[in-house]
């Protein structure tokens, strides 16, 4: 990879097969959230971010894997504390094809993203170290979604504004 340039670089989008659904649907990106006010910004708004694998049935059908890389040009590196909370990365899954006329087959499944490991290097090796598994509770490293139906019941305006006088 060249040079870095000292700002933000957009979002890159994870290769697939060509002629695959929903191709450019996967980014990552370094831009924290201005409102989180609990997670520093270790990359001091220089990282880059780069998905490098996109995995389809890694560990069998259904399954994927993605391998990304988040890195600091050489001027920017600074020390990590312990005890304090650093944001890393947005994983971002765009919704295009998702439901309706000309969507991807699949969409429809349950799908559990899991954080597994952050491999942090350095300049020095000795200081490198493998942060993996939840850090609050056994399943603070997974998201779930499940695209179940929400039952509802039909019923008149003037029904739902009864229920609240």
């Amino acid at each position: 990879m060249g040079p870095v340039s000292r700002t933000r670089r957009p979002c890159r989008h994870a290769p697939q097969n060509a002629g695959s659904c929903r191709q450019t649907s996967l980014s990552l990106s370094t831009l924290p959230d201005p409102e989180n006010v609990t997670c520093q910004d270790w990359g001091t708004a220089t990282a880059a971010s780069l998905i490098g694998a996109y995995q389809v049935d890694f560990r069998g059908p259904g399954t994927a894997r993605l391998l990304a890389a988040v890195a600091l040009p050489q001027p920017d590196l600074t020390s990590l504390q312990a005890g304090v909370e650093y944001y890393s990365f947005t994983l971002r899954i765009r919704h295009d094809k998702t439901v309706g006329a000309g969507s991807c087959a699949g969409c429809d499944q349950p799908l559990a993203i899991v954080l597994n490991s952050i491999n942090v290097t350095t300049d020095t090796p000795a200081s490198n170290f493998m942060l993996s598994g939840p850090l609050n509770g056994v399943d603070a490293n997974f998201a779930v979604w499940t695209p179940a139906p929400v039952p509802t019941r039909a019923t008149s305006w003037s029904a739902l504004k009864a229920r609240f006088r």
